[in-house]
This record gives structure tokens, C-alpha cells and sequence, in this order.
């Protein structure tokens, strides 16, 4: 995160797409909390996948991580890498 993420710190929101090898609760909230160094508040989006956005909803009912939870299905544009 700090190489691809340090020139956006201060940023009120930024989204977290929780596929793939983020694809899991615990991994989607590491990078969530590692996230939060640069950005107010996270969105996590879990592409279409009700029960990974539930069992992340659950884990951020016991934690005091300021984030939200979206299953909402997100189209893909190539790998969302800059060069």
C-alpha cells in the first residue's frame, strides 16, 4: 500500500475491491485498516459476493474501523494498475 498509495494520503474515501487474493475477510481487512493511513473512511466492495460483504459487515461490527460494505457487482477495466 505505501508504494501505490502515499501521494493520495488526506484523501476523505477510498474504495477497496475485496477480490481475487483480497478476496477473503481477513485479508480485505488488513489492507482496509492499512488503507486508513491515507484515507478517511474505506469502502469495501465485494464484487457481487453477499456472503463475503456480511461476514466482513460482522467483523466491523466489533472493530472501530470507519469503513462500509458493498456486495455491488463491479466492472473491470483492465487491471486498475497505472503505469
Amino acid at each position: 500500500m505505501f508504494t501505490y498509495g502515499f501521494d493520495k494520503r488526506g484523501s476523505e474515501h477510498a474504495g477497496l475491491l475485496a477480490k481475487g487474493s483480497l478476496g477473503s475477510v481477513k485479508r480485505a481487512l488488513v489492507v482496509a485498516q492499512d488503507t486508513l493511513k491515507f484515507a478517511e473512511k474505506v469502502s469495501i466492495y465485494t464484487d457481487g459476493n453477499p456472503s463475503l460483504a456480511q461476514e466482513i459487515r460482522a467483523e466491523l461490527a466489533v472493530s472501530d474501523m470507519v469503513s462500509s460494505t458493498e456486495s455491488t457487482t463491479v466492472q473491470s477495466h483492465g487491471s486498475g494498475m497505472a503505469a
